[in-house]
């Protein structure tokens, strides 16, 4: 198209000219195609259109009409008609590889993504190797979820073009898909460096903070993002920002402004609701948000599931199960909402019995050892303010603290030949007075003895047995016995001492039959 280029003050009078010629030479299909494009170039497309029209009338393969036809009809987002018309000059014989590049995109446009990918392809093959065309490749890639292959096309882009805010800000959004928020964290920082005024590169660099812990810069970014545009998602994901820095009443400022915005967007609803019930202790608020995420998306599992959490939070049971059943309904593997129903059909047993029963110790003991396998580390307090939560009384709490463990650690050891004492002692925390505990009379032990066991024999000592099995004193003995020299089959293990839940002192070991007369406490 440059051959033709005319001054932009001069392009009118150019058209002038070539009417004139045409007045005398009407099947001069040159003229018609330069006068096509210098309509174009000032906006005239449908006359545009139809000098082109013209021109392919009396030449139907010139193929450079066929192509600028289709890329003003591209203009026009008229893309069905570009691409055959693009489809026309590959017919005739045109070799530029812009014409591939052309037709990807309007495949694109109209969502033949895997077609627009094939032309993009068969323009790099032709050497059309700029940043645009492995921009677009990478944009087709990720739309189809190849998000790896869709990476390597826009770091080819950022290469060839390391100036251009838009392919960063799309190579960010591949590494934040891709839960790589460090590398997605320096993409979408060039993104606002190279295109400072668009919000949404603001905003998605606020979100690769706050996924990387850098909560204040986080918060600075969605400031930046909301200067240059008031939105729903930026004042949204302020309020959580905001919520985990702990300014607990500028979340809520955030979230009221954003409901002003728009009044039926859920996630403010879960997300104010969540605020009220977990860190402002007002369960009867955020269960008036939960309801109203409920109203507005009905087929949404998490909005069930935080209704259930605040009807927990206010002791209606039956409502709160009938809640997290609602949640599993929409999705069946629901593992939250799957273990906060059990835990609430258990407590509704648990509070019903004066003496706690097998059955109902059972089904603690394995929803408390879930808890256990929460953590990454041995925390016993963290187990301790669960239980609490979940209305577990005081006594049964520390029984469930001390005896998994416990139990998971003499299954283990009983495994080993090691012959194990039927009781231990409980040292109280303060006093430090003793307290014989016959552990054939506990539901709570017998109940974890007897998971442990069906545990060894259906998967062996995995990693999570062995986690349990390690917070027990009695095996965290073990391996000074063994640098000892000692053989484990050799032993028999003293009863132990605890404090509420933590062990007073090293477990006293012996080999033989006779037992010292005293243990260490």
């Amino acid at each position: 198209m440059d051959e033709y280029f005319v001054e932009p003050g001069r392009i009118e009078a150019s058209i002038s000219d070539y009417d004139r010629i045409l007045q005398s030479e009407p099947d001069n299909y040159k003229a018609w195609h330069i006068r096509g494009h210098l309509l174009a170039q000032i906006g005239r497309y449908e006359e545009s259109i139809a000098s082109y029209d013209k021109a392919l009338k009396i030449k139907v393969d010139d193929y450079d009409s066929w192509f600028e036809r289709g890329y003003v009809l591209s203009d026009m987002n008229r893309d069905p008609e570009a691409i055959a018309s693009y489809d026309k000059a590959l017919e005739f014989g045109h070799h530029d590889p812009g014409v591939w590049y052309m037709r990807g995109n309007s495949l694109y446009r109209i969502g033949d993504i895997n077609a627009a990918l094939e032309s993009y392809d068969k323009a790099i093959e032709l050497g059309h190797n700029d940043a645009d065309v492995w921009y677009m490749r990478g944009k087709s890639l990720s739309e189809i979820g190849d998000i790896e292959v869709a990476l390597e096309s826009y770091e080819k882009a950022t290469k060839l073009q390391p100036d251009s805010g838009e392919i960063w800000y799309a190579k960010g959004l591949a590494l934040f898909d891709l839960k790589r928020y460090g590398a997605a964290v320096i993409s979408f920082s060039r993104a606002t460096q190279y295109a400072p005024d668009s919000a949404y590169a603001w905003y998605l660099y606020a979100a690769t903070l706050e996924e990387t812990g850098n909560l204040q810069k986080a918060l600075d970014s969605l400031t930046k993002a909301l200067e240059l545009k008031e939105n729903v998602f930026f004042l949204t994901d302020r309020g959580r920002v905001l919520r985990k820095l702990g300014q607990y009443d500028a979340a809520m400022a955030s979230y009221d402004q954003a409901l002003k915005l728009d009044p039926n967007y859920q996630d403010i609803w879960l997300n104010r609701g969540a605020l009220l019930c977990d860190y402002l202790n007002r369960p009867q608020e955020a269960l008036a948000c939960f309801k109203r995420a409920v109203e507005i998306a009905p087929d949404n599992p998490l909005a069930w599931y935080n209704q259930g959490n605040a009807l927990r939070h206010l002791e209606r049971y039956q409502e709160a199960i009938a809640s997290y059943e609602k949640a599993i309904e929409l999705e069946p593997d629901y593992h939250d909402a799957l273990r906060e129903r059990d835990w609430l059909l258990c407590l509704v047993e648990y509070k019903q019995e004066k003496n706690l029963s097998y059955d109902i110790a059972l089904k603690l003991v394995n929803l408390t050892i879930e808890n256990f396998l929460d953590g990454s580390t041995q925390d016993e307090d963290r187990i301790d303010k669960i239980l609490t939560t979940r209305r577990i009384a005081e006594t049964h709490r520390e029984d469930l603290i001390v005896f998994i463990p416990l139990a998971f650690g003499r299954a283990y050891l009983s495994a080993k030949g090691t012959v194990m004492p039927p009781n231990f002692v409980w040292i109280h925390p303060e006093t430090e007075q003793q307290y014989p505990v016959i552990l054939s009379e506990q539901p709570i032990f017998q109940a974890a003895y007897d998971v442990a066991v069906k545990w060894m024999k259906e998967k062996g000592n995995d990693p999570e047995f062995m986690y349990l099995a390690t917070w027990s004193a009695e095996l965290k003995a073990i391996p000074q016995m063994l640098d000892d020299g000692s053989r484990l089959e050799d032993w028999k293990v003293a009863s132990i001492g605890y404090s509420t839940c933590k062990p007073i002192g090293p477990v006293p070991l012996w080999g033989g039959d006779n037992p010292p007369k005293t243990h260490t406490g």
